[in-house]
């Protein structure tokens, strides 16, 4: 069915979203501290990227309370906020950090993003139902809400032939029948 292919799609661009504002916020760590020495900015910036992806998070997520979504998204944001930290607190030298400054707490930022991720596919799992959709998210809660699909068989030949002819139907022959495009 179409209906996997849409929901999965609606999904990705979802995650995406998100994607995009974790790189913002990675963006923004690098600018404001690195090139441009001022954390508060950095500090500013990086809450609102993660306010909106909280704020996302809410919008896009159906079936959890808002503690259980607030409480994934608190595991995506802790990456940003442990490199934000870390980097902040780093000895600088002319033109960047020092490498040989040693960065303790880029293993954690990796593991929480790990976690995050894992979170982020257990929740777009698909329903045990036939459909096999991923139920949690709203977008999805809206696909075929007439259920017109449910009935269509594309392996029947006369079922296809009458959809096509809802669909393509131009004007009727001579005899009675209407002629496909």
């Amino acid at each position: 069915k179409w209906q996997c292919y849409d929901a999965y799609c609606r999904v990705c661009m979802s995650m995406g979203v998100n994607q995009i504002l974790q790189g913002m916020s990675y963006y923004c760590i690098c600018h404001t501290l690195v090139e441009n020495h001022s954390p508060s900015t950095g500090y500013a910036l990086i809450l609102i990227f993660q306010c909106t992806t909280i704020g996302l998070a809410v919008l896009d997520l159906a079936g959890m309370t808002r503690h259980e979504i607030i409480a994934v998204q608190i595991v995506g944001l802790m990456p940003c906020m442990l490199t934000l930290w870390g980097i902040a607190h780093r000895k600088r030298v002319t033109g960047g950090l020092d490498p040989s400054e040693d960065y303790p707490l880029s293993p954690f930022s990796f593991l929480c993003q790990v976690l995050w991720l894992e979170l982020w596919r257990r929740i777009a799992s698909p329903s045990d139902d036939e459909a096999k959709l991923p139920r949690r998210f709203r977008q999805t809660l809206f696909l075929d809400v007439f259920h017109d699909a449910n009935d269509f068989d594309p392996e029947n030949r006369r079922q296809a032939d009458e959809a096509i002819r809802g669909v393509f139907a131009d004007e009727a022959d001579d005899d009675g029948e209407e002629e496909i495009i």
